[in-house]
């Protein structure tokens, strides 16, 4: 239980902190994310770790485009949500600004001149969707992860039948409980 302790003090030393705290925590961490995603794009694209003869040429991307989607991020209201309820829409809205993003960076390619694949936008788009939306599912998981198992009863439903399927659905919304089988 001493792994349990250290995540509870971790995630209650989070929660303690000031709510514009933890929104500069999650824009420096999309900022960090938006990085990551375009880096990885180029490696995707020229299969390789270390692309660094390629990365010259869209080093402006990689000064405009993190600090334009964090602002983008910000405008459709990534930032006042509370992770705890992320839902479908925070999900919509974080698909929203990586199409935004890729149309930026289409824009400032054009305008710059800047030589490089076409296809680096898009794989940064994709890219981009699934770490900032997945980073916020992975918080919200190990949240409830967190709370779920210090407060829940682990129960053993016995009856595979209809009864025994109506009970696990029922239980299922339920925070105090945690279905681990059926027998």
């Amino acid at each position: 239980m001493e792994n349990q302790e250290i995540h509870e003090n971790l995630l209650s030393s989070v929660l303690k902190l000031p709510r514009r705290v933890k929104q500069l925590i999650m824009a420096f961490s999309d900022a960090a994310l938006l990085v990551f995603s375009l880096w990885a794009a180029y490696a995707l694209r020229f299969s390789e770790w270390s692309p660094y003869g390629w990365l010259s040429n869209g080093v402006l991307l990689f000064a405009v485009l993190p600090l334009v989607g964090v602002f983008v991020f910000a405008r459709l209201g990534l930032y006042r949500a509370v992770i705890r309820y992320v839902n479908f829409r925070l999900l919509a809205a974080v698909a929203t600004g990586a199409v935004i993003l890729v149309a930026l960076a289409f824009i400032l390619i054009a305008l710059a001149g800047i030589q490089i694949p076409r296809s680096i936008p898009i794989i940064f788009g994709l890219i981009s969707l699934l770490s900032v939306g997945g980073s916020r599912v992975v918080v919200r998981s190990y949240y409830y992860w967190t709370v779920l198992t210090k407060n829940t009863q682990r129960v053993l439903i016995y009856g595979a039948g209809s009864a025994g399927s109506q009970l696990l659905a029922s239980l299922s919304n339920d925070h105090e409980m945690q279905v681990v089988g059926l027998v």
